[in-house]
């Protein structure tokens, strides 16, 4: 069946997504077919989406959806197991998964976010940012845009410690419920948009919700300015 899930590491992978998910700013299939598709070309896109969101990269299928057997290659195969070591630095979090569909074997390459170090080519030291459904090669402006998109998020993402549950300004948060047309507690909404974390019941906000919803948000950002030095 199309919906058995064919990846352990995200239950979001079917065969039916392989074949029929729109490629977007998180996914990107390579078939055998395509043009240039040498192990490079592959770690220019996976450079890509390490400077953007991460996402899933399935080699061996096709833009149409065909899945094309990677024992195919054969002994050229294993320069598709290094590559993210052979062509990528720093040192990356990509996990490689072989699976098995309908007879065929399957790379699909999982990439984490990541909002600390920017990524390049290691022989020509090219950056790479995945924008929508595309691989762009950034120039130097472009590229220090991307530092400075990075900084700034990672500034956002900060946990705010001695942030007090008073200084919510209550009423806006209310407002940002209705216009999501959430039912449940507004805490939770901030828990589940990745503005606050919830552990034991206990809730920690991130610097964007701080920034977004404080009734006084000059008094925790001068002290995070300090902090950060930002």
């Amino acid at each position: 069946m199309d919906t058995i899930v064919v990846s352990n590491i995200n239950t979001i992978v079917t065969e039916e997504y392989l074949r029929t998910k729109n490629e977007n700013q998180y996914f990107e299939r390579k078939g055998l077919g395509e043009k240039d598709i040498k192990a490079s070309k592959i770690a220019d896109e996976l450079i890509g989406m390490l400077n953007a969101d991460g996402g899933i990269l399935a080699f061996g299928v096709a833009d149409n959806g065909e899945f094309q057997d990677l024992r195919t290659l054969g002994d050229k195969l294993d320069t598709y197991r290094t590559l993210t070591f052979d062509f990528i630095k720093p040192a990356c979090n990509i996990v490689l998964e072989e699976v098995e569909v309908n007879g065929n074997l399957i790379f699909l390459f999982h990439v984490e976010q990541e909002l600390e170090r920017l990524f390049c080519r290691k022989d020509n030291e090219q950056v790479h940012l995945r924008v929508l459904d595309t691989n762009r090669v950034l120039d130097r402006d472009h590229i220090k845009k991307l530092e400075y998109d990075k900084a700034i998020r990672r500034f956002e993402e900060e946990v705010v410690a001695d942030f007090d549950l008073e200084d919510l300004d209550q009423m806006l948060l209310n407002e940002y419920k209705g216009k999501l047309n959430y039912k449940g507690e507004a805490l939770d909404l901030l828990a589940k948009r990745y503005l606050a974390t919830k552990k034991d019941g206990i809730y920690k906000f991130k610097k964007a919700a701080v920034l977004l919803f404080s009734i006084d948000p000059e008094k925790y950002i001068l002290d995070m300015q300090i902090k950060s030095g930002v």
